[in-house]
């Protein structure tokens, strides 16, 4: 009887480790805290189009995270910058607690257009899907 009870104990601690391990590796490595987007045009040239600026957190030390691209309504964006706020702007390794701001122009569009940002992070792929942006005021006139 005590035999079968140590058994139950050590199957209980082992669903309680794999579900604790499942649980923390679950936990987001980049967290979106703010989207913000601003329409502009030039009308002698009939040239419109949206700035984008994002705003993203790590959640702990990440040295290893890869922005790969960006894609909007199945298209590629790859003309995008990314830097760590605070530090330079060649800086491409970022800490816990870093906010890192990632922006990029849309030529030909008209309002903000839900983004999905992908990245790698120990060598697997993980994205972040961005669908509601603040407004700012457009810079038309």
């Amino acid at each position: 009887m005590i035999y079968k009870i140590n058994i139950l104990c050590c199957r209980n601690g082992s669903i309680l480790f794999i579900f604790l391990l499942l649980f923390y590796s679950c936990k987001p490595t980049l967290i979106l805290t703010k989207a913000t987007s601003q329409s502009w045009c030039v009308k002698e040239k009939n040239i419109k189009g949206v700035n984008y600026h994002i705003l993203i957190k790590s959640n702990a030390s990440y040295l290893d995270v890869k922005f790969d691209s960006l894609k909007s309504n199945g298209m590629l964006i790859n003309d995008y910058n990314y830097s760590v706020l605070g530090k330079s702007i060649y800086e491409q390794k970022f800490s816990k607690e870093d906010t890192v701001l990632i922006s990029f122009n849309r030529i030909g569009v008209e309002k903000a257009e839900p983004i999905t940002i992908y990245y790698s992070h120990k060598h697997s792929r993980k994205s972040i899907k961005v669908y509601n942006f603040k407004e700012l005021r457009t810079l038309c006139p």
